[in-house]
């Protein structure tokens, strides 16, 4: 069942209607890929595979960022508090 639906080059879907609500007609087509259109089709698909995990490993690696920062953040909070208490001690 996948082959097949791999080898669609495009699905159609027509609708022919008028007024707010009605639809008078619906129509759907499928046609079959010829051997070059399924490499191209395949060589797309390898593409746009890649380019899903490279914005992955992206988003992965901005995740990993932001949370150092988020550390950092904290870890300078709990100094700065500590030098204003020290510092309304000596008051």
């Amino acid at each position: 069942m996948f082959e097949i639906l791999l080898n669609l080059t495009s699905v159609i879907f027509r609708v022919e209607g008028r007024g707010a609500a009605t639809i008078t007609e619906v129509a759907f087509q499928t046609k079959q890929l010829t051997p070059d259109e399924s490499t191209i089709q395949n060589e797309k698909e390898k593409q746009l595979r890649y380019q899903l995990e490279e914005a992955e490993r992206r988003h992965n690696i901005l995740n990993v960022k932001q949370h150092r920062l988020r550390k950092q953040r904290d870890v300078l909070d709990g100094f700065a508090d500590n030098v204003v208490k020290a510092g309304n001690d000596g008051v």
